[in-house]
């Protein structure tokens, strides 16, 4: 029922890729962690990326070095906000599958 709503919401609203959202919906509600967290972190990290993308975007010629260098900022990024407790889901993925092996 989920996945119908949020299909016939992002036709109403005339998204170009209308058919990510009940897959969107499917991932979330299918995944063993609470889906309200879960949806909140996507939406999180979506709002970020965007954001990081828009500063590259404008300051930053389009070439794939600038591309590459963007997505390892957001991964230093989310690690750094995973492990500092403000998102506790995202720290303990951090601390198990991130943590220095030193």
């Amino acid at each position: 029922m989920a996945a119908v709503v949020s299909l016939l919401l992002a036709r109403g609203l005339k998204q170009p890729q209308f058919y990510w959202a009940p897959i969107s919906t499917i991932v979330i509600l299918l995944s063993p962690i609470d889906p309200m967290s879960l949806g909140w972190q996507r939406f999180v990290g979506t709002a970020l990326g965007a954001v990081l993308g828009a500063v590259i975007a404008s300051y930053f010629e389009p070439n794939w070095v600038v591309y590459g260098i963007g997505i390892v900022v957001c991964g230093i990024l989310w690690r750094d906000i995973a492990a500092s407790s403000c998102i506790p889901l995202c720290r303990d993925y951090a601390n198990h599958y991130l943590a220095d092996s030193s």
